[in-house]
């Protein structure tokens, strides 16, 4: 009993002191291996990236670039997105539940490295700090751009995701966007 009280407070610790910081991730070659058509795949641990952020209490999004082909609405852009991702996926499913939104062009003018999808990000995280995670070096310089703090996935290397027991740190330590001391509870 002692030790599941000590686990809850740490848990309950965790998401206390990641208030407000949001982790933006993109969705493809990023989280999802779409590399070989027909054969989507989690990353290698991608998906305990994934749960050990959702578990941190850090709020976590994907921003993903979806042709305009895709749907009308955000709805059916985002159904088209879940659907096309089904059909190819060879892995375990996927952790929609672990991303607390996604956030996908409305025409193809909003495609990434575009500006408008990282700016409703940020309205929707209500400005406050966040990092957009990314293989796609353009993508990582514009959110750096925009004073997002920015880290460059590089699945080869020997640390493809950043750390999340230091990741509120190096987010308040690089981003650059005026922010409420609110967002941040320690």
């Amino acid at each position: 009993m002692r030790m599941f009280q000590i686990a809850l407070i740490l848990v309950l610790q965790l998401s206390i002191s990641a208030k407000g910081v949001w982790v933006f991730l993109d969705l493809g070659n990023t989280i999802i291996d779409t590399r070989t058509a027909g054969e989507f795949k989690y990353f290698p641990k991608a998906h305990e990236f994934l749960r050990a952020l959702h578990n941190s209490g850090l709020s976590v999004a994907a921003i993903s670039n979806i042709p305009e082909s895709f749907g009308a609405s955000h709805e059916e852009k985002l159904e088209t997105l879940k659907d096309y991702i089904k059909e190819n996926w060879q892995d375990e499913s996927f952790a929609w539940d672990e991303l607390d939104a996604i956030f996908l062009p409305l025409s193809n003018a909003e495609l990434k490295p575009n500006e408008t999808l990282y700016l409703r990000a940020l309205r929707n995280a209500e400005e406050c700090p966040a990092i957009y995670i990314s293989e796609n070096l353009k993508e990582v310089q514009k959110a750096q751009e925009l004073g997002m703090a920015a880290y460059l996935f590089d699945y080869k290397g020997t640390q493809a995701y950043p750390e999340v027991s230091h990741l509120e740190e190096f987010i308040i330590q690089n981003y650059h966007r005026d922010y409420s001391k609110d967002c941040i509870i320690k």
